[in-house]
């Protein structure tokens, strides 16, 4: 065989072992995500130091104490339109979570932070756990209503609908929770 010869080969073998290892990270991303379970272990592993908050115990502090929660909701606007924990603040930044905090005549003992399954608000609480003692919903909202957790619209209306931020994310819902999706088929 040619010099010319065994180099093509050497790329062709290289480049297999390069496709097969985005092949590898592209399953287990899908595969992180097949259960809202699974995509909170995946947050969990991500986001080591940002402390998880069962929707159940946020029912039972909701319950028991509520001045003590800050509730955040680091999804988009227009996901927060459709529905969000009631009480719920849209804040999707550092500064502007800060600003707020710092705007509360008694800060809050607990901000908790959510967006759809937990990726987005954990990126959010891990960038505020320096400075305050930040919780992530475990599961987030969709883990929420899929356990019959309530609901608001942004006009104040109880509601059972939660965006589904995509078609994939979106399977994690239960049917009667997941809301029409705006993208295109």
């Amino acid at each position: 065989m040619t010099r010319r010869g065994i180099f093509i080969l050497a790329g062709i073998f290289l480049s297999a072992l390069v496709l097969i290892g985005f092949g590898r990270r592209g399953y287990e991303e899908v595969e992180g995500v097949q259960s809202i379970e699974k995509a909170s272990a995946k947050v969990r592993k991500d986001f080591p130091g940002v402390k998880p908050i069962s929707p159940g115990s946020l029912r039972n502090v909701l319950e028991i104490t509520p001045e003590i929660v800050l509730l955040i909701d680091a999804r988009e606007p227009k996901e927060y339109a459709l529905s969000h924990l009631p009480g719920a603040v849209n804040l999707r930044s550092q500064a502007a979570v800060l600003a707020h905090l710092r705007d509360q005549p008694v800060a809050p003992e607990i901000p908790i932070v959510y967006c759809s399954i937990g990726f987005r608000s954990a990126a959010l609480a891990d960038s505020l756990r320096r400075e305050y003692p930040v919780e992530n919903l475990d599961g987030g909202i969709f883990l929420w209503a899929n356990e019959g957790g309530s609901l608001v619209t942004s006009s104040g209306e109880t509601t059972s609908l939660v965006h589904p931020y995509n078609r994939f994310y979106g399977r994690l819902l239960d049917l009667s929770h997941r809301a029409p999706s705006q993208e295109n088929p």
